[in-house]
């Protein structure tokens, strides 16, 4: 039997290994949950890299410690530049601020509208979610921003919003009944105009059928129309007798086109209009009166009708959104306060009495409140009751001349890129040639030293022998000429040492000695200096021209023309070979005419190609010095 310290012994072995078990069991979970906690974050970093939402990470005090690719691309902004920004310092915009003070203080934040970058002034429509983020003690330790660059859906939504706009006033203000039916001719809408012509309101139009307003010896007629109309033609004038309310009949004139969507008619939209003859003059005096007071309110660009003293008879809407006033703004203004240059306004002025018209001129405004305007102006003199007026067209051009000056600016950048690199492989190669000058040529002139003192010392009866090293003595020669010649192509010594001149007559003496063809090298006056840019510029055209006259002229003659003339140096290399059209020109520029291009352009110079096919090819540069 068992002692009770035996009993005791085993009862503990028996709980130390059910411990054991449950540690080892607890480890495999702690070991399993940190694999699915790793997977989760690996997969949480993927969706964080490649998410098409930008997202942001910031601190509590607002300053960003992270973000992913896509918000990069929506702020146009490095990580470097981004992270440690303080949303809350620096960012001036309230909707913004809010959003994050709001997620800071445990709060949901939204903010949709537009946003102007604070780094880079750059403006866009942007939507962004702002919610806090907590700490494994349910404590907040910063947020995050869901970012979405929404300006080309805003842009779109403004632009419906404003053709809408456009065309409900067009449609309430108009004096023609303006009206869309569905397929089956039941009026969907009508404007107000409706009751003037018709009797009826408008309540009383809408689900109405066409057939209502006609005569009914009319109606065949008036479904012919609409057949051509669902046929996809528009007509823009038909004359009907059409029944009022009241069952008077007039005259009215209709003009239908479809309704389309996705391809498909889906209805038919109109005008109508009374032309009755007893009321043709009066109707047609208001009609008139109402078109132009439509273009004048509707008109994109800016209208102004003033007199020659500056006193302001109308703005239309766009011109006081242009210049910054409001209506009543208008009778005290004078035109000659808007111009930022006085002087330019009396200069058109004196135009507008010699010509009575001026037609796209480039002038500076003023804004009501000082900010300086780029408009295009049109004036045309016109009399309004015995009383000259100047009627002022002007467009807004403030953006095309950011985008010109944008532009210059990019091409100035390019051109200077252009200089830089061609700065730096022209130094590249003159080090490229100084070391196989000073390297390869001294090792290969060695050699053949060698191969000749080894010649010379092998005696005669080991004659198998000394022909080889001959061999190699004239292979070390070949390979000689052959480093000569490509640091001839690479930097020529000639034109470092004896100037441009020197060089061409030389690199024209090779390419003759080396192709057959002759070259006839005409220089005027015989010597003169360029400086170093642009002596490189002219021999590399010249060495590129006369690389393509070998490779594709198939000529026999090349002349070439080195000539200082005034204040410009003009290189021409004329060949009588195959030539091409002008067409083909444009078609067929290579790498090498572009290089020329760009060469001669970042020195401001102009580069011609002039050829015709069977008469020969003519490449003219002429550089300023």
């Amino acid at each position: 039997m068992k002692t009770n310290a035996q009993s005791v012994s085993d009862d503990l072995l028996i709980q130390v290994e059910t411990l054991k078990s449950e540690l080892e069991q607890e480890i495999a979970k702690r070991k399993q949950a940190e694999k699915a906690l790793l997977e989760s974050q690996t997969r949480d970093r993927l969706i964080f890299r490649n998410s098409a939402i930008g997202i942001l990470f910031y601190d509590q005090n607002g300053v960003v410690t992270e973000l992913n690719p896509k918000a990069e691309a929506i702020y146009n902004i490095k990580p470097a530049a981004a992270v440690g920004f303080n949303l809350l310092h620096k960012n001036q915009q309230k909707g913004v601020l809010k959003g994050v003070l709001d997620s800071l203080s445990g709060n949901p934040g939204y903010y949709e509208g537009k946003f102007t970058d604070c780094s880079s002034g750059r403006v866009f429509f942007k939507r962004a979610h702002y919610n806090p983020v907590y700490s494994d003690q349910n404590e907040i330790v910063g947020g995050i921003c869901m970012v979405e660059d929404i300006t080309q859906e805003y842009m779109t939504y403004e632009a419906l919003a404003e053709n809408e706009k456009k065309f409900r006033l067009l449609a309430e203000n108009s004096v023609d009944s303006i009206f869309e039916l569905d397929l089956e001719g039941f009026h969907q809408y009508v404007s107000p105009s409706t009751t003037e012509i018709f009797g009826y309101t408008v309540e009383e139009t809408i689900g109405s059928h066409f057939s209502r307003y006609l005569p009914e010896a009319k109606l065949e007629e008036a479904y012919e129309v609409f057949g051509k109309v669902l046929s996809g033609e528009s007509i823009r004038s038909y004359e009907s007798e059409a029944i009022r309310k009241d069952g008077r009949t007039i005259i009215a004139e209709f003009s239908i086109s479809p309704i389309s969507k996705d391809g498909q008619i889906i209805g038919f939209q109109g005008l109508t209009r009374d032309v009755t003859a007893q009321k043709m003059a009066e109707r047609a005096l208001a009609a008139s009166e109402a078109r132009y007071r439509l273009l004048f309110e509707s008109a994109p660009v800016a209208i102004t009708l003033s007199d020659y003293e500056g006193n302001v008879k109308d703005f239309n809407p766009t011109a006081l959104k242009t210049f910054g006033y409001l209506e009543t703004d208008v009778q005290h203004v004078k035109f000659t306060d808007i111009y930022a240059e006085p002087m330019a306004r009396a200069q058109l002025i004196q135009e507008l009495k010699q010509y009575g018209i001026i037609t796209e001129k480039e002038v500076r405004f003023k804004k009501k409140t000082g900010e300086l305007l780029y408009l295009l102006v049109n004036m045309r003199v016109v009399e309004i009751e015995d009383k000259n007026y100047i009627l002022s067209m002007l467009i807004d051009i403030g953006h095309q001349k950011q985008t010109e000056n944008a532009l210059k600016e990019s091409h100035a950048k390019l051109r200077n890129l252009t200089k830089y690199l061609q700065t730096v492989r022209e130094s590249e190669r003159t080090i490229i040639s100084r070391e196989l000058h000073d390297e390869l040529g001294q090792v290969m002139t060695a050699i053949n030293m060698e191969a000749s003192w080894v010649a010379k010392k092998i005696p005669d009866s080991l004659n198998t022998i000394k022909p080889r090293m001959e061999a190699i003595s004239e292979l070390s020669v070949g390979a000689i000429r052959s480093v000569k010649r490509i640091i001839s192509k690479l930097r020529p010594t000639l034109l470092s040492d004896l100037g441009l001149t020197a060089a061409i007559k030389w690199e024209a003496k090779e390419y003759q000695q080396r192709t057959g063809i002759c070259f006839e090298v005409n220089i005027a006056p015989e010597e003169f200096e360029v400086s170093e840019d642009l002596g490189i510029t002219l021999f590399r055209i010249f060495q590129e021209a006369t690389t393509n006259v070998i490779r594709h002229a198939g000529a026999s003659i090349v002349v070439v023309n080195l000539m200082k003339k005034n204040n410009e140096v003009e290189l021409t290399v004329k060949d009588n070979g195959l030539g091409f059209s002008g067409d083909d020109i444009l078609l067929n520029e290579s790498f090498g005419i572009l290089g020329m291009r760009e060469r001669v352009e970042m020195l401001d110079g102009i580069l011609e190609i002039l050829s015709k096919p069977e008469k020969g090819t003519t490449l003219v540069s002429r550089l300023p010095l």
